[in-house]
């Protein structure tokens, strides 16, 4: 592609020829109807620039830039490139009327909507304040998005007629701007920006011109010889590179000005009048700029240390699988960080995040208790803490934990909600697994307690169906007779009824505790389940010389329970009781139930007068696998305690005053245990 060089008509401060790639139109889309005008040689030179030009213009009066303005816009609809224009917010009415008043090309352009009008504040602000990345990757979507709609490419125009802000702000644009010149090259991007010298301070205007490798000024274009490249930006000798540069540029300006070279030592002898005014200036500009050079590499060094620790904050994210999260609400932004975006599975550069995303991704059974949640916490200024499931765009379905804090500014305002979102669900799938190995160990323990009371219940069943049979030959000795007696056989048949269920509900008790079904919790009294122990031990209890006395409060309120699990903590306690006592010949084998009550819970009490407890043995007594027996295997009274504690309530055991000791549990009702 051939090369060209514009001089530009007048002398421009600092500048100098530039070479210029021409580049070639698309045909994408046809550009905007255009006239021909006539050529200048700015336009001339703005036509020649190629993709990636970083352009400066400086004016101190409005009146000074729409010739600029104006060239560059019609070279670049010509050219079926996409023109977006930045300014200040407030500016965008006068700004649009000043377009549709340079030209009717550009009018045309405006009314075709290949022209675009955007303040700096939506572009690069945020509620953090300005962000020199959100900036650049402003510029970057905007040129992929006018490719997608059949542009030939992007060129941009940043007018900059208002202060921008503090100091922070002033920095941060600098910053920028030394990074837009390789990201505009890299997308192909040609921007111009025009800096109002009579509303910004002179050491930003400096910093701003410097940052920019070619300079618009008084009708000229060319390269800026004090443009400081961005990998020069923070080097440690910039000072040195500066002075280089300004002594490069007055060595040129000589030239082209014929100013005659002295001869050796006459410079020395006979100093320039002129020249040593400068030259004090040259200096002193060194060493400012040596000791802007120290501020900026600490600037640097504190700024890699802050990176280290987002990293750091990032890492640990990672490790513990827990996102964090902000949500303003006065605007309503809504803030992920990366881990709080992976664990709902969604990309951050592509994803635009909102509380309707949030709440969307909330699996449909959790979604209105999350919301009624939420909304809640908000209205009452409180702590939010819920647990819930999301629904990943893979399919995949997470359990996540949420919780936050609200953020007050004035006294009683709310301001915003900064919080976290942990992944648990290999704690879920984990407490899934251990409660169904703690069901199945439940189910065994049952098992082999029933073992241990075979004999018992064989006898306990042995006793109606003996009495089933003897009322059966009693019956059919009835009406053998030769006047049969119907009466007395019908007497005999419902005692085998009777004696049939009796012995019906014992196998029903017993299938009911080796039975392997899921736990069902139903309002029940406490004082069914102890009748319905003392029934099924009545015969172990006798043979073993046990006397039961009960004390069962009445009416007794009922708490939300499965039945069979509340059975099998009553029978390892007066199983474990009747093992204690059976030492025991010097006094009555006493056992005595009772169960009482009051506004919170409800409570069962079993005390034997067996051999006791030591401190030992009570400090480990409901440890898994630890017996004081000999043959005991120390997994049912910490299973009882188990399953206790999952029904909100709590298994203690305490020493007697007398001999013997007590095992006491106490279960909430049942609405309490439903809030």
């Amino acid at each position: 592609m051939p090369q060209q060089t514009f001089h530009g008509p007048a002398k421009s401060g600092g500048g100098t020829p530039m070479r210029i790639r021409k580049r070639t139109a698309g045909a994408a889309r046809k550009p905007p109807e255009t006239v021909a005008t006539a050529s200048t040689p700015l336009r001339f030179a703005l036509e020649a620039l190629g993709g990636g030009g970083h352009v400066c213009s400086l004016y101190e009066a409005r009146q000074g830039c729409p010739d600029i303005l104006e060239t560059f816009l019609e070279v670049g609809i010509a050219r079926g490139e996409k023109c977006l224009c930045v300014v200040s917010a407030g500016a965008e009415k006068s700004f649009r009327a000043t377009l549709r008043a340079a030209s009717p090309q550009i009018d045309r352009a405006v009314k075709a909507q290949a022209v675009d009008l955007t303040t700096i504040e939506r572009a690069y602000f945020t509620r953090e304040g300005f962000l020199p990345q959100r900036a650049l990757d402003f510029w970057r979507k905007s040129a992929r998005r006018a490719i997608a709609e059949g542009f030939t490419g992007l060129c941009g125009i940043i007018q900059v007629d208002r202060a921008l802000g503090d100091a922070a702000v002033l920095a941060h644009w600098i910053d920028y701007e030394n990074h837009l010149t390789p990201a505009l090259a890299k997308n192909g991007v040609t921007i111009l920006c025009l800096y109002n010298r009579s509303v910004q301070s002179g050491e930003f205007v400096r910093d701003a011109f410097l940052a920019h490798a070619i300079v618009a000024h008084r009708g000229g274009i060319g390269k800026n010889t004090f443009h400081v490249p961005p990998e020069e930006y923070a080097a440690p000798d910039k000072a040195d590179r500066e002075v280089h540069r300004m002594l490069a540029s007055l060595g040129e300006l000589w030239r082209r000005e014929g100013v005659p070279r002295p001869a050796a030592g006459e410079l020395a002898q006979k100093p320039n009048r002129r020249l040593s005014p400068l030259l004090r200036s040259v200096k002193a500009c060194k060493h400012v700029i040596r000791a802007l050079a120290d501020e900026l590499r600490e600037h640097e060094r504190e700024e890699r240390q802050l990176r280290r620790y987002v990293d750091y904050l990032t890492l640990g994210q990672q490790l513990n699988r827990t996102g964090t999260w902000a949500w303003d609400c006065s605007s309503g932004e809504l803030f992920w960080s990366r881990e709080h975006f992976r664990i709902f599975g969604l990309d951050p550069t592509r994803t635009d995040v909102s509380p309707q995303l949030f709440f969307q991704r909330i699996h449909p059974q959790d979604r209105a208790r999350v919301e009624q949640e939420f909304h809640q916490a908000v209205h009452a200024g409180h702590d939010f803490d819920s647990e819930y499931r999301i629904g990943r765009p893979d399919g995949v379905i997470k359990h996540v934990h949420s919780c936050a804090y609200p953020v007050f500014g004035r006294p009683g305002e709310l301001t915003e909600y900064v919080g976290t979102a942990a992944d648990v669900t290999e704690r879920k799938h984990g407490e899934e697994s251990v409660g169904s190995m703690q069901a199945e160990l439940a189910r065994a323990t049952r098992a082999v307690t029933l073992g241990q009371l075979m004999a018992s219940i064989a006898h306990e069943v042995n006793q109606p169906l003996a009495a089933l049979v003897a009322n059966a030959n009693a019956a059919l000795r009835w009406l053998a007779w030769e006047e049969p007696q119907i009466g007395r056989a019908q007497q005999a048949l419902t005692r085998i009824v009777k004696d049939g269920n009796r012995a019906s509900e014992i196998i029903e008790r017993i299938r009911a505790l080796v039975r392997k079904s899921d736990a069902r919790r139903n309002p029940l009294s406490l004082n069914s389940v102890v009748r319905e122990v003392i029934v099924l031990l009545k015969t172990e209890l006798r043979r073993n010389d046990v006397v039961v006395r009960t004390d069962l409060a009445e009416p007794l309120p009922p708490i939300l329970g499965d039945q069979v699990q509340l059975q099998q903590v009553l029978l390892n306690l007066v199983m474990n009781a009747v093992e204690a006592m059976s030492s025991v010949n010097t006094r009555p084998r006493a056992l005595a139930i009772t169960t009482a009550s009051d506004r919170t819970g409800v409570a069962v009490c079993v005390e034997d007068r067996g051999i006791g407890l030591d401190d030992r043995v009570l400090e480990r007594v409901f440890e898994p696998f630890y017996s004081s027996k000999p043959q005991g295997m120390g997994i049912g009274l910490a299973l009882s305690r188990s399953i206790v504690e999952a029904h909100g309530g709590r298994l203690w055991a305490m020493r007697n005053t007398a001999p013997g000791a007590t095992f006491q549990f106490r279960l909430p009702l049942a609405g309490a245990a439903t809030k």
